[in-house]
């Protein structure tokens, strides 16, 4: 029990505040009716509608030892979940069934560990691409398709893979067997093997339906479609079960028609609008100016205020955050005592700067210096730390509704450069003297200005000088 309350605190970090994970055994979930409903339809689309593992096939795992000695087995978990709990309007409960793929044992009871070939999701800079490509079309849209159990379509790999499940989840005329399990056959969530067998699955799919994979080290997920007629090529972005499409409307729409066609999405081609979410980042096309400049805007507006709520109602009796103009405090506020008021973060500290680093990465480069700077305290913890992260709180508060502009002229499309801009500090950071590097990189053009990336990175080693820490920055982190 110890342990699967662990496992649970640790993919409850993972997951972040978006989605509030309850385990299934909890009340919460079994005095409420949807959320036993939503239990009930994961349990049937795994078994029923797409075959993962058969409820009616349970064998005890010495007799399975015995047939196959080679075999493994993993528990599964069951795991409750409120999707969208940042907004009351679009919250609602979904099951999703896991395998804990990080206690897979093979059948001598050793845990098995594997050196796979993973197809690695894009990044967030390839999301952010796409939306600066929309805006070097003249009649520019970004879709989004998501692909629900996307690695279920894809059959298992391996060595045969047994799950034991709940007890709660044994049908009951199996419940009698020491230690019932079941064979997968496909790639569930959570198995080591699942990640690497649906990212093969996609990416054979699309290749051979014609579209060209983008072949750099960095990103292994992005996908050109080619148009005939000389229109502009459409980018796929592919983020684990999401795709990202954008090009010009008709050419766009008839990708993401074929895609969805390609992997099963029901009722896929009702729902070809324009993209308004994507990885919780929302997007607001701003319209054309009379330059013919196109303008969106990446936020993450109600995911800022749903943190801050949240750290108000925890560690401010519900009490609103006075804002301040800056994430961190000035060189002269350090030596300051810290005041009893400003509440003790150590036990969440991991936590809380980790949904601050979810704003940092996405749409926020404002929050990577101090972001980066609180997640090196970890271990040394102090209160100063507290100081710290509570002020970024109050930032936070008072900027909320800020994020990343992207001005594009459809004029620009073959005109376009990428700019990028590094710089460092010398001898920033109070508790050992390090220097920090910064870069953002953006695509530009004579009208068009598209942010795709940036960074903020303690360096390795303590510069002397100004122009150690410039060579030093040169050297490894651009």
């Amino acid at each position: 029990m110890a342990q699967y309350h662990a496992d649970l605190r640790c993919i409850r970090r993972q997951l972040g505040c978006v989605t509030k994970v309850v385990p299934f055994r909890s009340r919460q979930v079994q005095d409420d009716p949807l959320a036993m409903q939503a239990a009930q339809a994961e349990m049937k689309q795994l078994s029923v509608d797409k075959g993962a593992f058969d409820m009616g096939a349970f064998q005890e795992w010495d007799d399975v030892a015995r047939k196959w000695p080679e075999a493994r087995i993993v528990r599964f978990f069951l795991l409750m979940a409120i999707k969208h709990a940042q907004d009351a309007a679009k919250a609602k409960w979904k099951g999703r069934g896991v395998a804990l793929g990080n206690n897979e044992r093979n059948t001598f009871g050793e845990r098995v560990v594997e050196d796979l070939m993973n197809v690695v999701p894009s990044s967030l800079d390839s999301v952010r691409l796409g939306v600066g490509y929309e805006c070097l079309m003249r009649a520019g849209v970004t879709l989004s398709l998501d692909v629900p159990g996307a690695y279920l379509l894809a059959d298992l790999t391996g060595a045969p893979t047994f799950i034991e499940f709940e007890r709660e989840l044994v049908p009951p005329r199996f419940r009698h067997m020491r230690r019932p399990c079941t064979r997968v056959w496909k790639a569930l969530y959570g198995l080591p093997r699942a990640s690497a067998d649906w990212g093969a699955k996609c990416r054979r799919e699309l290749l051979a339906a014609g579209y060209r994979h983008v072949r750099d080290p960095q990103e292994d997920s992005l996908y050109i479609r080619e148009m005939p007629h000389g229109q502009p090529a459409v980018v796929i972005v592919v983020y684990t079960a999401d795709f990202q499409i954008t090009g010009e409307e008709p050419c766009a729409k008839a990708v993401y028609w074929q895609i969805a066609k390609l992997f099963q999405v029901a009722g896929a081609t009702e729902a070809a609008a324009p993209m308004q979410e994507f990885l919780g980042i929302e997007r607001v096309p701003r319209g054309v100016g009379v330059d013919g400049v196109r303008h969106v805007v990446l936020h993450q507006v109600k995911y800022a205020r749903f943190i801050c709520d949240d750290y108000e109602r925890r560690f401010c009796a519900g009490k609103r955050l006075r804002g301040v103009a800056t994430p961190m405090a000035t060189g002269h506020d350090e030596g300051e005592e810290v005041p009893e008021a400003i509440p003790e973060l150590k036990a969440a500290a991991a936590e809380l700067v980790g949904r601050l680093l979810w704003l940092a990465r996405c749409t926020r480069p404002d929050l990577s210096q101090p972001c980066n700077s609180m997640a090196r305290r970890y271990r040394q913890w102090e209160r100063v730390d507290d100081r710290a992260l509570h002020r970024l709180f109050r930032y936070l508060r008072a900027y909320e509704a800020v994020g990343i502009g992207f001005w594009g002229a459809a004029e620009d499309l073959h005109k376009i450069i990428v700019e990028v801009w590094a710089d460092s500090s010398h001898a920033g950071e109070v508790c050992d003297a390090r220097s920090t590097s910064g870069v953002v990189a953006a695509l530009r053009g004579p009208k068009s200005w598209l942010p795709v990336g940036w960074g903020s990175r303690t360096q390795s080693a303590t510069a002397l000088s100004t122009p150690v820490s410039y060579t030093h920055l040169r050297a490894h982190e651009t």
